[in-house]
């Protein structure tokens, strides 16, 4: 199972994306360029170790046999994620919001994110073509997202996967 650390980067990786839409939106308003390179470099790192922390942990990952209860799709969570991203461009219809309580609130998301048993699905892995999935294990426990690359239709098609975070698997026949 990852680490707090690899815990971290995921989350980051999951919020950085504000950090590309917050950088644009300064150029945009500020019309300047100091601040938006911190956030644009900030934004490249987080992803890098990403790739790096994820590609580690699906090798190196804690194979284990799950009996699937319940499975359902979880792609629809996207959709929170965009309008999130995307919350910084209000800025240009709305004067009043400021653009440092709105990185203020990405802090406090991604604080929030580190202190929960689970994760939030991370939209870098759609980009890498993963569907994810919420299921219910025969151990009575729900909860889990169980992301993989091929589409589960039949509870019985997932029988072993890695184990990243408490409640976040990755199908192991990926």
């Amino acid at each position: 199972m990852a680490n707090n650390i690899q815990k971290i980067i995921f989350n980051m990786s999951s919020v950085s994306p504000v950090l590309l839409i917050m950088g644009i939106v300064w150029i945009a308003q500020m019309k300047s360029f100091d601040v938006p390179i911190i956030m644009f470099g900030i934004f490249v790192l987080v992803n890098i170790l990403f790739c790096v922390s994820f590609s580690y942990g699906k090798k190196h990952g804690e194979t284990t046999t799950i009996i699937v209860e319940n499975i359902e799709s979880y792609d629809s969570w996207i959709i929170n994620f965009v309008i999130t991203y995307l919350f910084p461009f209000s800025s240009f219809v709305i004067e009043e919001i400021n653009l440092f309580i709105l990185l203020g609130l990405s802090i406090i998301i991604f604080l929030i994110l580190n202190l929960v048993l689970g994760v939030s699905p991370n939209p870098f892995l759609v980009l890498k073509k993963y569907h994810f999935y919420k299921a219910t294990l025969k151990n009575g426990v729900s909860g889990y997202i169980i992301i993989s690359k091929k589409k589960i239709c039949n509870k019985n098609n997932i029988t072993k996967v890695y184990r990243i975070f408490d409640y976040f698997l990755i199908d192991k026949e990926v």
